[in-house]
């Protein structure tokens, strides 16, 4: 339940909604609150502030991914309160765009002129945009978040920087590095992705490696932020609580028979580590019917060192 309200180039949206920020580390929830996004050129600004309760959380009693197994005793799950007011958050994102500032700027000195869009212009130039190029920037950002309420004794604060880069071959590197401020808990948080699309007449796959690493500034620092965009692995879905982690898949894509397969690792990297190896298959039926099936292997040390094997089938249907 919600409203939304559309005014130029920006979005106001109040109540029940997924919130989610530009930059890949810190916020993919579903809560209840206020959020605007504005895309102007090649600025784009992402503010969100609210509650999260169990209602309605992605880990909640509504709609949950995460308690899909009881297969791990006693573990470790992220702070959600009951009502509103107990976990907030409120935080924002800005991101510039070069390549839409360039963009901007010849458009606005040739108005009229319809071949100034990228598409013709790099015709014109003998320019391809499947050329690979050595380095350039794509975007880059700043980041502010901040968890507090009735039941967060130890309120925190994150803020930082995020980019992305077109490397060499297609590659897409995304690197982030945030600085979290709590209480006997000073760290620095960063994340490094690595992905790679390849896009056949028939066919899409993609290939993602992902590093998610904390270096303590006060001793026995730990991420302590609850709501994140991670969730790695379709049972263990370990989260900012289980850093340090790494995960690696490749999916692949055919678009006409609307059909994908995947393969994905997740595991944490220090300790006595949880890890999860699946494969995923999916196809949809028509516009109203998807099925979804994914077996994998579980290893966690609660586990006494046994490999856990699962399964799932699903059956979605939208109206």
């Amino acid at each position: 339940m919600f409203y939304q309200y559309h005014s130029g180039s920006g979005k106001l949206t109040l109540g029940i909604q997924s919130a989610r920020f530009d930059d890949d580390y810190l916020l993919n929830e579903r809560m209840v609150g206020l959020s605007y996004k504005l895309n102007k050129g090649a600025w784009a600004l992402n503010f969100a502030g609210g509650s999260v309760t169990k209602d309605f959380a992605r880990n909640g009693n509504f709609c949950s991914v995460g308690y899909l197994y009881d297969i791990i005793p006693d573990r470790e799950r992220s702070l959600i309160g009951e009502v509103p007011g107990e976990t907030n958050l409120v935080g924002a994102t800005l991101r510039f765009s070069p390549s839409k500032w360039e963009t901007t700027k010849q458009q606005s000195a040739h108005p009229d002129d319809e071949f100034s869009s990228d598409e013709f212009s790099q015709s014109l130039t003998g320019a391809s945009s499947d050329e690979p190029k050595a380095l350039s920037l794509s975007s880059v950002g700043l980041a502010s978040y901040n968890e507090f309420g009735d039941w967060i004794d130890n309120p925190i604060w994150l803020g930082g920087m995020f980019a992305e880069f077109n490397l060499f071959s297609g590659i897409d590197f995304r690197p982030e590095v945030l600085y979290q401020s709590a209480k006997g808990s000073h760290a620095l948080i960063y994340s490094l992705i690595l992905e790679r699309n390849w896009e056949l007449s028939k066919s899409r796959t993609n290939i993602s490696f992902r590093y998610i690493g904390l270096s303590a500034i006060d001793e026995g620092a730990k991420a302590l932020n609850s709501f994140s965009n991670i969730f790695a692995g379709d049972v263990l879905r370990l989260d900012a609580m289980d850093l340090p982690m790494f995960q690696a898949g490749i999916k692949y894509t055919l678009p006409t028979i609307k059909t994908h397969l995947k393969l994905q690792y997740s595991a944490q990297t220090s300790g006595s580590p949880m890890k999860e190896f699946d494969l995923s298959a999916g196809k949809k039926f028509g516009k109203r019917m998807q099925v979804n099936a994914v077996g994998g292997l579980v290893n966690a040390a609660s586990l006494g060192g046994d490999t856990r094997k699962l399964g799932r089938v699903e059956f979605r249907v939208y109206f």
